[in-house]
């Protein structure tokens, strides 16, 4: 009998923490987790790696994350993996990776950007919003993408939703990846996003939009990423998922439904026209 009580109470010892740690990391059924981590705006220091992995348990250490990127950590070698899903609360986030697009295998000395493994372990992030970090020109260093991820290089993102995002940019603009240069991009799934791309600084006329990945640059692998219920804007280059597909990339089993494409076709600065080119009701441009 005493050994039956002693297996009970054993047993509530270990399923109670467990319950508290589902709670904590927003497992909680509800649609989105009345629960899960919500970001109040600031940053915290990310962790060191444990055995090559970093896990992000709050919304505040994924804006670390961003923070620790744009001032120069690339995370090459690094896997990073969230625990949680994680709410936005619609306050302005700044794109993890920022800088120049890229050419070939030259990183310019401003760029900044993201060279490790990101797996998002199939969690949520929701009420995403990215409307004063526009980009700027092709060579500036704000000129990367406009989204959770500004620019990538010889990186992985993976398993990740994006729920609920509004985004606006003048360059590489999208939900979930900006530029991705010689990346993989897989299972990435955006549902209930507004992209809208605008006349830039220079001639970046609002181009290369998508409604998952902005520009998928050279060599980039993209699989199975969908997008629902969004509408995606844009001046050029403009497609439902991609942008801009290059030559070089390749892109797997997209899918897209309820998603409307169209031109950005409002009043342009003085010495420009009113593009147009490139406005695909389809999966991608290339």
């Amino acid at each position: 009998m005493k050994k039956k009580i002693f297996s009970f109470l054993l047993a509530i010892c270990l399923i109670i923490p467990a319950m508290f740690a589902m709670t904590a990391c927003g497992d909680d059924p509800v649609d989105p987790p009345a629960s899960m981590e919500a970001w109040d705006g600031t940053t915290a220091t990310v962790s060191a790696p444990v055995e090559g992995v970093i896990t992000i348990e709050t919304a505040e250490e994924l804006a670390g994350l961003a923070a620790a990127v744009n001032g120069g950590e690339t995370y090459q070698g690094i896997t990073i993996e969230l625990a949680c899903d994680m709410d936005l609360k619609n306050k302005e986030w700044t794109p993890i990776g920022c800088g120049s697009s890229t050419s070939d295998d030259i990183i310019p000395t401003y760029s900044r950007v993201f060279r490790g493994t990101f797996d998002g372990k199939n969690h949520t992030i929701y009420n995403l919003k990215v409307t004063t970090f526009n980009g700027g020109s092709a060579n500036s260093e704000l000129a990367a993408g406009v989204g959770l991820f500004g620019h990538l290089f010889e990186a992985e993102v993976k398993n990740l939703t994006v729920d609920t995002a509004r985004v606006e940019g003048h360059h590489f603009v999208c939900t979930a990846i900006g530029y991705s240069h010689k990346s993989t991009i897989k299972n990435i799934t955006v549902k209930n996003a507004t992209v809208i791309g605008s006349y830039g600084d220079s001639e970046e006329n609002g181009d290369k939009v998508g409604g998952v990945i902005g520009y998928a640059a050279t060599a980039s692998e993209v699989e199975d990423c969908s997008i629902s219920n969004s509408s995606v804007k844009a001046v050029r280059d403009c497609a439902k998922v991609i942008g801009w597909l290059s030559s070089t990339s390749t892109n797997t089993n997209a899918t897209a439904e309820n998603v409307t494409v169209a031109h950005n076709s409002g009043s342009a600065p003085a010495g420009y026209e009113k593009d147009g080119r490139n406005i695909t009701d389809g999966l991608y441009n290339e």
